[in-house]
């Protein structure tokens, strides 16, 4: 669970998760979320603490998905 991961309080409205798979991208996980993969940044400057660069990201990665 996010909360427990990251040590926050439980929100009622918790962002949600991706695990990532192998040969997914962040364009490719925003298609799926979004319908729209140019909207990969929304997913990178939510995690950015965890990717350092976003053409590498790796499977088992659990990623936050922000709503916008």
């Amino acid at each position: 669970e996010r909360a427990a991961r990251s040590g926050a309080k439980a929100s009622k409205e918790a962002l949600p998760v991706h695990r990532v798979q192998k040969k997914e991208n962040l364009w490719k996980i925003a298609r799926k979320y979004y319908n729209d993969p140019f909207k990969w940044r929304w997913i990178f400057k939510a995690n950015i603490r965890q990717i350092e660069n976003p053409n590498r990201i790796y499977p088992e990665m659990v990623l936050d998905i922000p709503r916008y």
